[in-house]
């Protein structure tokens, strides 16, 4: 494996390469999902990847004794599930404080009959690593690009492993961007940076309702107070420029799949979930997420979760998309699920050098960007 920038972090590129990926089948005409995860939440990308049903990259964060519970279980998840074993890449990284070890593959999981694979995933716990408690960072920005650079399609979309795509998104989008000639000016795109990423609206669900597969299934699951729009109680200034009653409210006129519902302007603090070109800013690896974490409670499957989120510097990538000139379309039937409600009840107890070294790292930041584009007039607050 190789070391990131800082030399803090082994990343082994296709630890485990997807059997399309392995026999060059992935085209470039394509959307790859991007994902990461602790080892705990590596069984989302079961469910994960019969709903986008085409090229997903995934960057797993395995410290010490996780790399082998990870090992064994991306083993037994492609010997179950056809889909992971044709689409899905895995990529591992761990920190050198803790360098991964691994055992020969455990006779436990080789002889697991399919139909407990998945349980076996969910619950498993000795090797699981509370990064809370044991105050290890958990570096999720050097992740989504480790998964990223897994991708060899013109499209990517950056999302968490525990959201769930609409139905055939991917193929729509594929459908879209042919039919709007997008694949057609990636030769022109090295030195354009006037470009446009394609917004995703994100829900979340309440835990007992069934997960909509389209636009109409979720209005009726809004309707219901089933589901609302994602981070409303946490942090909604973070996701409301989406404009999700113009978005419900919208009414395509066009009889294409997918189509743009309108524009919006990036303001200050917004975090959209988008799919974009493979040639969009790199996230900035400085940014962990310890200081100024909150920690938010999400109920799932009668099991609670924590579950860090950062209000402030998870959209320094989307800030740098605005300066650099980009534009933001919300695409109409499109969207992302995440199953239950996400409600702050703590806070990450961080000590205060931790989330000092932060504010002044995204002020660096904004800094930074002034000197990388120099011409232009938008800025991040």
């Amino acid at each position: 494996g190789s070391l990131d920038v800082s030399g803090q972090y082994r990343i082994h590129n296709f630890y485990i390469r997807s059997d399309d990926a392995a026999n060059g089948d992935v085209q470039l005409e394509d959307a790859t999902l991007v994902t990461q995860c602790s080892v705990q939440n590596l069984y989302h990308i079961v469910e994960l990847s019969v709903r986008w049903d085409g090229p997903v990259s995934v960057a797993i964060f395995a410290p010490g004794e996780n790399a082998a519970f990870a090992d064994d279980i991306v083993g037994g998840l492609r010997r179950c599930y056809p889909l992971i074993r044709k689409y899905v890449s895995f990529h591992l990284v761990y920190p050198t404080s803790r360098e991964a070890i691994i055992y020969e593959e455990s006779p436990t999981l080789l002889n697991t009959p399919c139909q407990d694979i998945l349980h076996l995933a969910k619950y498993h716990k000795s090797a699981t690593l509370n990064y809370g408690a044991e105050k290890e960072p958990y570096p999720n920005n050097l992740l989504r690009n480790v998964a990223r650079q897994g991708s060899s399609t013109e499209f990517i979309f950056v999302v968490d492993i525990d959201m769930l795509p609409s139905e055939k998104l991917r193929t729509d989008f594929v459908h879209f961007a042919l039919e709007n000639r997008l694949f057609d000016s990636r030769t022109s795109l090295v030195s354009d940076h006037l470009d446009t990423v394609y917004v995703v609206p994100a829900f979340e669900l309440q835990l007992n309702a069934s997960i909509p597969k389209d636009k109409t299934e979720l209005l009726e699951a809004l309707q219901q107070g089933q589901a609302r729009p994602f981070y409303r109680d946490i942090c909604w200034k973070c996701q409301s420029s989406t404009d999700y009653d113009k978005w419900t409210a919208a009414k395509s006129s066009s009889k294409r799949r997918l189509d743009v519902a309108y524009n919006v302007t990036w303001k200050d603090p917004w975090e959209p979930f988008y799919i974009g070109r493979w040639s969009v800013p790199l996230y900035d690896e400085r940014f962990k997420q310890y200081g100024f974490n909150r920690i938010s409670q999400v109920q799932h499957e009668g099991r609670v979760q924590n579950v860090c989120f950062v209000p402030i510097f998870d959209y320094s990538q989307v800030c740098e998309l605005h300066i650099a000139g980009y534009g933001f379309s919300v695409l109409d039937r499109a969207f992302l699920v995440h199953k239950g409600w996400k409600t702050v009840t703590d806070f990450h107890a961080s000590k205060d050098e931790e989330n000092s070294r932060n504010r002044l790292l995204f002020r660096q930041f904004k800094n930074e960007l002034k000197v990388k584009y120099p011409d232009t007039d938008r800025r991040c607050y």
